[in-house]
Protein backbone atom coordinates (compact mmCIF):
# COMPACT_ATOMS: atom_id res chain seq x y z
CA UNK A 1 0.00 0.00 0.00
CA UNK A 2 0.81 3.84 -0.37
CA UNK A 3 2.17 5.69 1.94
CA UNK A 4 -0.71 8.09 3.18
CA UNK A 5 1.86 10.52 4.60
CA UNK A 6 4.10 11.95 1.88
CA UNK A 7 7.23 13.25 2.77
CA UNK A 8 7.62 16.76 3.01
CA UNK A 9 8.50 19.21 -0.17
CA UNK A 10 12.05 20.31 -0.04
CA UNK A 11 11.58 24.41 0.52
CA UNK A 12 12.83 26.49 -2.25
CA UNK A 13 16.30 28.00 -2.31
CA UNK A 14 16.47 31.37 -0.83
CA UNK A 15 17.46 33.56 -3.47
CA UNK A 16 20.64 34.97 -4.16
CA UNK A 17 21.72 38.06 -2.53
CA UNK A 18 22.00 40.97 -4.97
CA UNK A 19 25.88 42.24 -5.15
CA UNK A 20 26.91 44.31 -3.06
CA UNK A 21 27.97 47.36 -5.27
CA UNK A 22 31.72 47.91 -5.79
CA UNK A 23 33.17 50.68 -3.71
CA UNK A 24 34.10 53.72 -5.59
CA UNK A 25 37.62 53.30 -6.00
CA UNK A 26 37.45 49.70 -7.27
CA UNK A 27 34.68 50.89 -9.86
CA UNK A 28 36.95 53.37 -11.69
CA UNK A 29 39.55 50.44 -11.63
CA UNK A 30 37.16 48.18 -13.16
CA UNK A 31 36.33 50.65 -15.93
CA UNK A 32 39.95 51.39 -17.02
CA UNK A 33 40.73 47.41 -16.96
CA UNK A 34 37.73 47.13 -19.43
CA UNK A 35 38.79 50.54 -21.08
CA UNK A 36 42.35 49.23 -21.95
CA UNK A 37 40.82 45.92 -22.66
CA UNK A 38 38.91 47.40 -25.59
CA UNK A 39 41.95 49.76 -26.65
CA UNK A 40 44.37 47.03 -27.07
CA UNK A 41 41.42 44.76 -28.85
CA UNK A 42 41.22 47.62 -31.42
CA UNK A 43 44.83 48.03 -31.63
CA UNK A 44 45.36 44.33 -32.27
CA UNK A 45 42.60 44.28 -34.94
CA UNK A 46 44.62 47.41 -36.74
CA UNK A 47 47.59 45.61 -36.23
CA UNK A 48 45.95 42.58 -37.74
CA UNK A 49 44.41 44.36 -41.37
CA UNK A 50 48.12 46.29 -41.44
CA UNK A 51 49.29 42.46 -41.62
CA UNK A 52 47.01 41.41 -44.06
CA UNK A 53 47.61 44.36 -46.12
CA UNK A 54 51.34 43.94 -45.71
CA UNK A 55 51.11 39.95 -46.74
CA UNK A 56 48.73 41.02 -49.94
CA UNK A 57 51.76 43.74 -50.97
CA UNK A 58 54.33 41.24 -50.42
CA UNK A 59 52.20 38.94 -52.81
CA UNK A 60 51.84 41.51 -55.52
CA UNK A 61 55.59 41.91 -55.39
CA UNK A 62 56.94 38.00 -55.22
CA UNK A 63 56.59 38.28 -59.17
CA UNK A 64 58.38 41.24 -59.62
CA UNK A 65 61.05 40.03 -57.24
CA UNK A 66 61.61 36.75 -58.97
CA UNK A 67 62.03 38.57 -62.78
CA UNK A 68 64.62 40.33 -61.17
CA UNK A 69 66.12 37.10 -59.76
CA UNK A 70 65.82 36.00 -63.18
CA UNK A 71 67.53 39.02 -64.55
CA UNK A 72 70.36 39.22 -62.20
CA UNK A 73 71.12 35.14 -62.93
CA UNK A 74 71.28 35.39 -66.37
CA UNK A 75 73.48 38.67 -66.25
CA UNK A 76 75.52 36.56 -64.01
CA UNK A 77 75.63 34.06 -66.45
CA UNK A 78 76.04 36.14 -69.50
CA UNK A 79 79.13 37.70 -67.85
CA UNK A 80 80.49 34.73 -66.53
CA UNK A 81 80.43 33.36 -70.35
CA UNK A 82 82.07 36.32 -71.92
CA UNK A 83 84.77 36.51 -69.05
CA UNK A 84 85.17 32.72 -69.85
CA UNK A 85 85.16 33.71 -73.95
CA UNK A 86 87.50 36.87 -73.11
CA UNK A 87 89.93 34.48 -71.15
CA UNK A 88 89.86 31.65 -74.17
CA UNK A 89 90.41 34.20 -76.84
CA UNK A 90 93.56 35.81 -75.16
CA UNK A 91 95.13 32.19 -74.41
CA UNK A 92 94.49 31.72 -77.98
CA UNK A 93 96.28 35.18 -78.92
CA UNK A 94 99.07 34.53 -77.00
CA UNK A 95 99.70 31.54 -79.11
CA UNK A 96 99.26 33.23 -81.55
CA UNK A 97 95.45 32.60 -83.19
CA UNK A 98 93.81 35.76 -83.28
CA UNK A 99 91.28 35.31 -85.87
CA UNK A 100 87.73 35.16 -84.27
CA UNK A 101 86.96 32.26 -86.55
CA UNK A 102 89.96 30.18 -85.72
CA UNK A 103 89.42 31.27 -81.91
CA UNK A 104 86.15 29.60 -81.96
CA UNK A 105 86.84 26.35 -84.38
CA UNK A 106 89.74 26.01 -81.57
CA UNK A 107 87.12 25.82 -79.03
CA UNK A 108 84.96 23.55 -80.46
CA UNK A 109 87.91 21.57 -81.10
CA UNK A 110 88.86 21.44 -77.57
CA UNK A 111 85.11 21.48 -76.05
CA UNK A 112 84.97 17.39 -77.91
CA UNK A 113 87.77 16.82 -75.54
CA UNK A 114 86.68 14.53 -72.85
CA UNK A 115 86.08 15.88 -69.71
CA UNK A 116 88.02 13.51 -67.60
CA UNK A 117 91.86 14.95 -68.18
CA UNK A 118 90.71 17.88 -70.35
CA UNK A 119 93.39 20.32 -70.35
CA UNK A 120 93.26 24.14 -70.11
CA UNK A 121 92.53 25.67 -73.12
CA UNK A 122 95.99 27.27 -73.10
CA UNK A 123 97.90 24.41 -72.02
CA UNK A 124 96.07 22.44 -74.98
CA UNK A 125 96.79 24.98 -77.45
CA UNK A 126 100.39 25.07 -76.61
CA UNK A 127 101.16 21.65 -76.67
CA UNK A 128 99.46 21.73 -80.39
CA UNK A 129 101.36 24.40 -81.42
CA UNK A 130 104.64 22.94 -80.06
CA UNK A 131 104.01 19.85 -82.34
CA UNK A 132 101.90 20.49 -85.38
CA UNK A 133 101.78 17.91 -86.68
CA UNK A 134 99.23 16.51 -84.26
CA UNK A 135 97.03 20.11 -84.64
CA UNK A 136 93.83 20.57 -86.52
CA UNK A 137 94.82 21.66 -90.36
CA UNK A 138 93.03 25.48 -89.72
CA UNK A 139 95.64 25.86 -86.73
CA UNK A 140 98.38 24.35 -88.32
CA UNK A 141 97.92 26.70 -91.48
CA UNK A 142 97.62 29.99 -89.27
CA UNK A 143 100.71 28.60 -87.22
CA UNK A 144 102.85 28.55 -90.62
CA UNK A 145 101.54 31.70 -91.96
CA UNK A 146 103.05 33.21 -88.63
CA UNK A 147 106.37 31.81 -89.29
CA UNK A 148 106.65 33.04 -92.57
CA UNK A 149 109.45 35.80 -92.99
CA UNK A 150 107.44 38.96 -92.57
CA UNK A 151 108.84 41.56 -95.70
CA UNK A 152 111.31 44.01 -93.71
CA UNK A 153 109.82 47.27 -92.99
CA UNK A 154 112.00 50.46 -93.22
CA UNK A 155 113.25 52.34 -90.26
CA UNK A 156 110.63 55.54 -90.60
CA UNK A 157 112.35 58.63 -91.57
CA UNK A 158 113.91 61.11 -89.05
CA UNK A 159 111.86 64.21 -88.88
CA UNK A 160 114.58 66.74 -88.99
CA UNK A 161 115.89 64.94 -92.20
CA UNK A 162 116.59 67.94 -94.76
CA UNK A 163 115.83 70.60 -92.07
CA UNK A 164 117.89 73.57 -92.99
CA UNK A 165 119.56 75.09 -89.71
CA UNK A 166 118.66 78.67 -88.54
CA UNK A 167 121.69 80.98 -88.41
CA UNK A 168 121.58 82.41 -84.46
CA UNK A 169 124.22 84.77 -85.15
CA UNK A 170 126.39 83.31 -82.01
CA UNK A 171 125.64 81.27 -79.35
CA UNK A 172 122.38 80.86 -78.62
CA UNK A 173 120.88 79.02 -75.52
CA UNK A 174 117.83 77.75 -74.64
CA UNK A 175 115.69 80.26 -73.00
CA UNK A 176 117.68 83.60 -74.19
CA UNK A 177 114.59 84.13 -76.16
CA UNK A 178 112.75 84.78 -73.34
CA UNK A 179 114.64 87.44 -71.58
CA UNK A 180 114.50 89.63 -74.55
CA UNK A 181 112.75 92.87 -74.29
CA UNK A 182 110.57 93.53 -77.62
CA UNK A 183 113.27 95.49 -78.91
CA UNK A 184 115.89 92.83 -78.58
CA UNK A 185 113.54 90.14 -79.69
CA UNK A 186 112.97 92.28 -83.36
CA UNK A 187 116.78 92.86 -83.62
CA UNK A 188 117.57 89.44 -82.92
CA UNK A 189 115.09 88.90 -86.16
CA UNK A 190 116.65 91.37 -88.11
CA UNK A 191 120.43 89.63 -87.60
CA UNK A 192 119.31 86.32 -88.32
CA UNK A 193 117.01 87.17 -91.48
CA UNK A 194 113.77 85.99 -89.97
CA UNK A 195 110.73 87.93 -90.49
Amino acid sequence: MSDINPAPAPAPAPAPAPPEPLPLHMDERFKKVVADKNALAAQIETLQSELVKRDERIASLEPAANALTQALEQEKAGRLAAETRFGRFTSAASHGITDPDLVEFAESKWAKLPDDGRPAFGDWLGALKAKPEEAPTPLRLAWSVETVAKPATPAPPTPNAGVVGVATGGEFKAGDIAKMTPEQYVAWKKANGLR
